[in-house]
């Protein structure tokens, strides 16, 4: 699970398996947002979904710069070569920078995040066989892109 991830030590393995995926659609640079997108419907209590607009505009270079320089000088991360968004160890920081926050949520965060999901149109949890509360990776984005239309 995402909040387990950065003291796994699983995140070399996974860049080397991320790097691999860079065939599932041809283009020029590594396709981060379609790995992210295939990956999340994989497991979404693990991978969030990059987006070019949402994620790397409103996230990453705008709200919350600082705060991800920030965690990748204090994770011994290369922010310079991090922020080439178009790699699988860009992928991996984000997972990482992801897993971090989320291992510090208030330990009712998810519980809050099923209750605002449960009040979305169309969703029915009620009727899914999955337990909405191990969805992480998907809370982390909403949150984190919600947080960007903050005042």
């Amino acid at each position: 699970m995402l909040p387990d991830f950065l003291n796994s030590g699983t995140g070399p393995f996974l860049e080397s398996s991320l790097t691999k995926m860079q065939g599932i659609k041809p283009k020029r640079g590594y396709p981060t947002m379609a790995v992210s997108k295939f990956l999340h419907f994989y497991n979404p209590s693990l991978f969030p979904i990059y987006d070019s607009e949402a994620i790397w505009e409103g996230v990453f270079m705008g709200r919350f710069r600082n705060d991800f320089r920030e965690f990748c000088r204090t994770a011994d991360i290369p922010y310079e070569a991090v922020i080439q968004q178009g790699t699988a160890t860009f992928l991996r920081a984000y997972m990482d920078w992801a897993s971090s926050l989320l291992s510090f949520a208030h330990g009712s965060f998810m519980q809050v995040f099923v209750e605002w999901l449960e009040g979305q149109p169309g969703v029915g949890l009620r009727q899914r066989t999955f337990d909405a509360a191990t969805l992480y990776a998907t809370a982390f984005e909403f949150t984190a892109i919600g947080a960007t239309a903050a005042p």
